[in-house]
């Protein structure tokens, strides 16, 4: 149970910096080495009441990076004071989910992709539910800390509780797999955006099509195959300097591993904060 941070993560409504006592540093790095000790679900070496700070030091730290004192609020009871924490949450947990429906619509089709949303939105509640309850099936012991992958060890021994965590790391690296495509994507078109505004290319002026009165950008109906990863554009003159681009901006050979460049040095950022405030972009 975590009732302390380190003081440059602590915050107050006000503005104002609280600090802890170092009694209370010193406990809760020997309660955080005793829980290295044993499994989460025992509780042999969990620290008693009597051993825990006093009520007015008592911390509630929130993994975005800042911690709020509790005051008078009983165990499992009070308000979130930060609606941007709300909706920082909301967006992690919602941002690449929504930007992929489209796409997803688009390979499964309108009315088979609505109802296939509808019946993994039912699954996926069916199981949150089932997981929420999994602790309360298991009579006679205490199950209180429990953790599924726990619950899972009851049930099945050693393979339950790894094949849950593995099970678990499949969704993790499905959503980095959409958040990886999908900033592969934004990368691309804006280094290529980039490339045709600094070279004066006009693609809309350039494309011979046209609906009605205004220009459009089609595939060639004389080929039946879809357009390649490839710009539609028309250089003149000298074209070299365009298909070097071309071979080295490349959306699914060069510009994912471009990528690695930009976030592998996010990545090594130590500050909660610092990809809280991020987030905030979407």
């Amino acid at each position: 149970r975590p009732f302390h941070v380190e003081p440059t993560n602590i915050v107050s409504v006000n503005d104002d910096m609280q600090r802890v006592t170092d009694e209370a540093s010193a406990m809760n790095k020997r309660i955080h080495y005793y829980s290295r000790l044993t499994s989460p679900a025992d509780r042999a070496l969990i620290a008693p009441d009597h051993v825990l700070p006093a009520p007015d030091e008592i911390y509630v730290y929130s993994p975005l990076g800042t911690a709020f004192k509790v005051d008078s609020c009983t165990d499992g009871y009070g308000k979130n004071s930060s609606i941007v924490t709300i909706f920082m949450i909301w967006n992690t947990m919602m941002g690449t989910s929504i930007l992929s429906i489209p796409w997803g619509i688009k390979q499964a089709g309108f009315t088979s992709g609505i109802i296939l949303i509808l019946l993994m939105g039912i699954l996926t509640l069916y199981c949150c539910y089932r997981v929420v309850k999994s602790r309360k099936t298991i009579p006679l012991i205490d199950t209180s800390n429990w953790e599924f992958p726990d619950v899972c060890k009851y049930y099945f021994g050693s393979f339950g509780q790894w094949s849950s965590l593995l099970f678990s790391m499949v969704s993790l690296v499905g959503a980095m797999v959409v958040y990886w495509v999908l900033m592969s994507n934004f990368l691309f078109n804006t280094g290529k955006f980039i490339y045709n505004f600094v070279h004066d290319i006009n693609v809309t002026d350039i494309v011979p099509g046209t609906n009605g009165s205004d220009k459009v950008i089609c595939p060639s109906a004389a080929t039946g195959h879809p357009p390649q990863n490839r710009s539609v554009m028309f250089p003149s003159g000298n074209n070299t300097g365009f298909e070097l681009f071309e071979k080295w901006w490349n959306k699914s050979q060069t510009v994912p591993f471009y990528l690695i460049a930009v976030l592998l040095p996010l990545l090594n950022l130590k500050s909660p904060s610092f990809f809280a405030k991020f987030n905030v972009l979407g």
